[in-house]
């Protein structure tokens, strides 16, 4: 398998989902950042470029690991807090990435520090088997849950989300011998222990003969909708979360059902939401999206979180392709973490912000630039951010025009097999972004929005097919551009006006 066939296999691209699917909090889409050195002002519309720039990039691991030892600056998931964000690339596991050495003291996340037998103790990527007593934080293997808490499974590393996450250990370390037979297993996760959460799962009830609707073979395409009811018995609240999917997912956007449902496949049933209103849920566009997308929680962020009913039912809008080779099985695991009622004094809200549909008729060969504003109305405070495209967009860009005249580069993306989601926090520090490298970033810092100022976003849209590009869910022959996120508070408009 070529590696673009590979990254198509793995990506995912939606982090927060369509129109009501687009964040957290409600279900409608409706300080001290640092500036200056550290951002890219927003170029003209016109100075993006075209078909060139789809082109594909190193993957980096270093995108899972906490800003402070991360020497790219990358930052790995919430959106889409259905749509909020998405710092890093789905990754191919299967190669190992080089490790990080920033500095720090010998034995101490950083370091490096072959040990004995030349294993790398400070690679996150390092078998937990291989690892010295000294480097395990708790022993992987045998586990059935995921412990959460503070300690790392390997303390000479530092946090990675996939690799060294306590708080989504992967299956395959815990019981070397699980095997599905299908391809993903290394996104399987344990969930947590039932006094600190639960998992929502998506997931045949055997490996060995799965429900046909699991099932993908290839060349297909599927977006519909599966009903899952979370294990919770009483109303619970949270805001870590832990989403993982096999390859193959364009996006997952999920919503929280105010009525029950059978669990099980359900059909399309409009853009984003299944029958009944509910709350949106963190989606994701990538194989692994987590929430936050580090070990610590940033302070301005203790106190936000959101509810969940008793046996709180789920509805998850899911859209897979297979562009590789094999028979590929659908199958999505989500780690919900409580906190105390009391800790939650604010609930995350959605960002939905939607391009007009009716400019995505472009003729075959024709190549457009889409830009639109959207302003402010209540001052709000921005969390988290990604860009919602298909195949066709070689960029997508989101910046700030302030109401005082200054333009902040909020987000770039320059490669829809590997789509960011960026957070924007007080411990978070995300790439640099660089229009002439075509290379991914974002702010970095506290994002404040004041009424008055607005938010603008670019798609730029080749069409390489032999038919119109239109607004549609599927991923060569239709297009979309889309803003999703999260915020606290205040008020972003939904609908876009087109800058021209």
């Amino acid at each position: 398998m070529t590696q673009t066939a590979r990254r198509m296999l793995t990506a995912s691209v939606l982090g927060m989902g369509l129109l009501a699917c687009s964040g957290e909090g409600d279900s409608s889409p409706s300080a001290e950042a640092p500036g200056g050195d550290s951002q890219v002002s927003p170029p003209a519309a016109g100075a993006s470029g075209t078909e060139s720039q789809a082109q594909t990039k190193t993957d980096s691991d270093a995108d899972h690991m906490p800003a402070e030892q991360n020497p790219t600056g990358g930052e790995q998931a919430d959106a889409p807090e259905n749509m909020a964000g998405d710092p890093g690339a789905a990754k191919d596991l299967e190669e190992a990435p080089e490790a990080s050495d920033p500095e720090g003291a010998a034995g101490e996340p950083g370091d490096s520090n072959p040990g004995a037998d030349g294993v790398d103790t400070t690679d996150p990527t390092t078998a937990f088997a291989d690892l010295p007593d000294d480097c395990r934080g708790f022993d992987v293997e045998g586990l059935t849950h995921s412990p959460g808490g503070d300690v790392l499974p390997n303390t000479c590393a530092p946090y990675h989300g996939v690799r060294n996450n306590p708080f989504a250990i992967r299956c395959i370390d815990a019981d070397p011998s699980y095997n599905s037979g299908f391809p993903g297993d290394e996104w399987c996760i344990l969930p947590p222990d039932p006094e600190l959460g639960t998992q929502v799962k998506v997931s045949p009830e055997s490996y060995d003969d799965p429900a046909p609707w699991f099932l993908m073979s290839p060349g297909q395409e599927f977006n519909d909708y599966y009903y899952s009811e979370a294990t919770n018995q009483e109303e619970r609240y949270f805001y870590r979360v832990n989403i993982r999917m096999r390859a193959g997912s364009h996006h997952m956007i999920n919503t929280m059902l105010s009525g029950d449902r059978e669990d099980g496949p359900a059909s399309l049933e409009g853009l984003g939401v299944g029958r009944g209103s509910g709350r949106t849920f963190p989606g994701a566009q990538r194989p692994d999206q987590d929430r936050p997308m580090s070990l610590e929680v940033a302070p301005e962020n203790e106190n936000l979180g959101a509810r969940m009913d008793p046996r709180q039912q789920f509805s998850l809008n899911l859209h897979h392709f297979n562009f590789g080779e094999e028979m590929m099985l659908r199958e999505v695991w989500i780690n919900i973490w409580y906190k105390e009622q009391a800790e939650v004094t604010e609930e995350l809200r959605s960002i939905g912000i939607f391009g007009n549909p009716l400019d995505l008729n472009i003729p075959p060969g024709e190549h457009r630039e889409l830009h639109y504003a959207c302003p402010v109305t209540a001052d709000t405070r921005i969390v988290r951010l990604n860009g919602h495209r298909h195949s066709s967009t070689s960029r997508f860009a989101i910046w700030m025009e302030q109401a005082d005249g200054e333009s902040v580069t909020l987000y770039e993306s320059f490669d829809y097999y590997d789509m960011p989601t960026y957070q924007f926090d007080s411990i978070t520090t995300n790439p640099t972004p660089s229009l002439e490298e075509m290379k991914d970033g974002g702010y970095t810092g506290i994002l404040n929005a004041k009424a008055g100022d607005e938010i603008h976003f670019l798609c730029d849209v080749t069409n390489r097919g032999d038919r119109p590009l239109r607004f549609a869910n599927e991923v060569e022959t239709g297009e979309m551009c889309i803003v999703f996120g999260s915020r606290t508070g205040g008020s972003i408009c939904s609908g876009a006006r087109r800058v021209q």
